[in-house]
């Protein structure tokens, strides 16, 4: 077998080799060497973004021929370092290809497309752009270099805080919408609960959630009442007697309320109905009205005596009132009105 076909062998080979460790998804450093027969001068790295192989050149031999035994194609948007006319020459250490790619940057909804040369993921979404949070995912580590066709996806994830009935759960979630995240988490709320931020409302890390439980009862309570007290004249007792003719009994009425409890805890009633359902009974008093009849003194003048009696000072007795003290011992005072208009009270 010839050299060149030898050489043409080994680098088949080596191709096949380098291949699998692609499809493995392998960083390789591959050491390819001129064929049999042929004066290599010094050896070079060819660095294609993750990939490095090292080959050995002839002095003046051009880039591009040094990439064609290497079988490393480059792309219509690919730069090379050195150029590709450019000879290498002893010294030249290394080859750089930058590779041209157009990926694709997903945040959520939105979708850019991007193109760069010799960029990583990490350069990708800095030319959009966008910023990862602490809790935010990505499909592909930051470091790793751009491939043509590459689908870049951000997945956020927000760091929130639930407080209810009292206790607080710190979550990492990737729901968007407060909503979202009581349908993640499984936490049903009625139409009477409360929410703080609302439904609609976007999260962010940091964002804090207060559930309030709102129940509603029928509370019936029970409510006296007061009686009246009521008089009435009466001709059969003096005037400044009184007589109780009816005990006052206080009546009962029933309230039913709405009562709203927020965590188990009365926040606020409202009444909606009330009942009697045992009427009041007023207390019935009689007041007298009945007038003593007073006798009057004769002072056994003609001149001064009158049916309605008389005193030395000339004025006369209008009216004689009794009036009895409450403990029935027959005792109290008189209230003597006389013609003059004055009024003079006695003890008996």
């Amino acid at each position: 077998m010839s050299g060149e076909k030898m050489t043409q062998r080994r680098y088949q080979i080596r191709k096949i080799f380098r291949n699998l460790l692609l499809a493995a998804g392998c960083v390789g450093v591959f050491s390819l060497c001129s064929g049999c027969g042929e004066t290599e001068d010094f050896e070079v790295s060819i660095l294609d973004g993750q990939y490095e192989t090292v080959i050995g050149v002839s002095s003046g031999e051009t880039v591009a021929s040094v990439l064609e035994r290497a079988e490393i194609t480059l792309g219509d948007d690919d730069v090379v370092t050195p150029e590709a006319d450019d000879q290498i020459q002893d010294g030249d250490e290394s080859i750089t290809i930058e590779r041209s790619a157009t990926v694709t940057v997903s945040d959520g909804t939105v979708e850019t497309e991007i193109a760069l040369t010799g960029g990583k993921v990490g350069d990708a979404l800095e030319a959009v752009e966008i910023t990862l949070g602490e809790n935010d995912l990505i499909n592909h580590e930051t470091a790793a270099y751009l491939t043509d066709g590459m689908s870049i996806e951000v997945e956020r994830r927000y760091g929130v805080t639930i407080t209810a009935n009292g206790e607080s759960e710190y979550i990492v979630t990737q729901a968007s919408t407060v909503d979202e995240l009581l349908e993640e988490e499984g936490i049903e709320l009625s139409e009477e609960d409360r929410i703080t931020p609302e439904r609609t409302t976007a999260l962010a890390d940091g964002t804090e959630i207060e559930i309030q439980y709102v129940t509603k009862k029928q509370v019936v309570e029970e409510e006296e009442i007061a009686y009246e007290t009521v008089y009435e004249n009466s001709s059969s007792l003096y005037s400044g007697q009184t007589s109780v003719k009816q005990e006052g009994q206080n009546g009962i009425k029933e309230l039913t309320y709405e009562v709203t409890y927020v965590d188990g805890e009365e926040e606020s009633r409202e009444l909606i109905s009330e009942e009697v359902t045992k009427e009041a009974v007023n207390e019935i008093i009689l007041k007298g009205t009945k007038q003593k009849q007073s006798s009057s003194s004769s002072s056994g003048s003609s001149s001064s005596s009158s049916s309605s009696g008389s005193s030395s000072s000339g004025k006369t007795v209008v009216s004689k009132e009794a009036v009895y003290d409450c403990d029935g011992s027959g005792h109290g005072y008189y209230i003597i009105t006389y013609s003059d208009g004055s009024v003079e009270y006695k003890d008996f």
